[in-house]
């Protein structure tokens, strides 16, 4: 049955509260190393990237050959410069056409309201955004007055 010390769960048959000196496992050095050194190994072949002075300074506790070798290079990620913008803005682009504004103060709704009932309608946003030239405000004028009535 296990004993509760300093809130580890130890069993009562364990070497430290028997107060035996040494742990009762032989605790194998060699396959430890091996671990260690396969696991940098494999690591080196896959061109992943390992922490060499770490392994060395365990291998060393441990009283074993450390791993010689050139240290591993962190590869650069590949980014790919961005996009280009294109220059022109939207606002330039929407000078001289009727907007969503105009046709709030013909009918006195709200924008989102009104954008609302376009998207319902099925009634594509253009490029410029929700805004276009005197056929397009008169198409979308009755569309908002229809879905009203």
């Amino acid at each position: 049955m296990p004993a509760t010390c300093e809130s580890w769960n130890v069993r009562t048959d364990c070497y430290e509260l028997e107060k035996i000196a040494e742990p009762i496992d032989e605790f194998d050095v060699d396959r430890l190393s091996r671990i260690i050194k396969g696991s940098v190994a494999t690591r080196k072949r896959y061109s992943l990237e390992y922490d060499l002075d770490s392994a060395n300074e365990v291998l060393r506790a441990l009283g074993v050959a450390l791993i010689k070798g050139d240290r591993p290079t962190r590869k650069e990620p590949d980014i790919k410069p961005d996009k280009e913008k294109p220059t022109k803005s939207i606002k330039t682009a929407r000078e001289g056409l009727r907007t969503i504004k105009d046709i709030e103060e013909a009918t006195g709704l709200k924008g989102r309201v009104i954008r609302g009932i376009l998207r319902a309608a099925g009634i594509a946003k253009p490029n410029t955004g929700w805004a276009g030239d005197e056929k397009w405000y008169k198409q979308i004028l009755k569309a908002v007055k229809k879905a009203e009535e």
